[in-house]
């Protein structure tokens, strides 16, 4: 479009005009050149624009997709607490419960032999520690002191829970692979 204007132009110059007509017209032209670089740059600014809407609405697109996800996610929170909610009114509804009353009677009747257990060990203390005592004289010819003693029994009093741990641990084990031996 500028190029047709510029060659009017050059028309209008070459004629037999007047002086004030070419200067006039000069300055139409450095205008009109003017504009088109203006509207050349707007253009770019418009293309600039446009790439930064479609990355918008990308973006937008993306949280749009989050927002329906997290939607989603909070449905099924409320179904499981829901859920949880009638469970638990259900388990309150049956009250004490047959299993429930032998899981409390065997976890009460479990602490209670491992401390009859612990206390049996102890009451043969004096008996256990002279036995220790006479052992070490006939093996070493020499007498043992009492804080020895005491911690030797004190070393056989702990090894008693922790064999008892152990045994809890792998006694099911062990009789899962070669059978009870009755």
């Amino acid at each position: 479009m500028s190029m047709n204007l510029s060659a009017k132009l050059d028309e209008l110059q070459r004629g037999d005009r007047q002086l004030e007509t070419t200067v006039a017209l000069c300055e139409i032209r450095t205008q009109l050149q003017e504009l088109t670089k203006s509207v050349e740059s707007c253009q770019s600014e418009v293309s600039e624009v446009k790439r930064d809407m479609v990355a918008i609405k990308h973006e937008l697109d993306t949280v749009q997709q989050v927002k329906e996800e997290i939607e989603e996610l909070r449905e099924y929170v409320d179904r499981l607490e829901e859920h949880s909610h009638r469970r638990k009114l259900r388990l309150l509804e049956q009250g004490l419960t047959f299993f429930l009353s032998y899981a409390i009677l065997a976890a009460v009747l479990g602490m209670l032999q491992f401390g009859y257990n612990t206390g049996v060990i102890n009451a043969p203390e004096v008996n256990i520690e002279n036995f220790m005592k006479d052992v070490y004289k006939n093996r070493y010819g020499e007498d043992i002191t009492d804080d020895s003693v005491k911690k030797l029994y004190s070393i056989a009093v702990s090894i008693f829970a922790i064999g008892g741990m152990l045994g809890g641990f792998s006694g099911g084990i062990i009789a899962n692979r070669f059978g009870r031996l009755v």
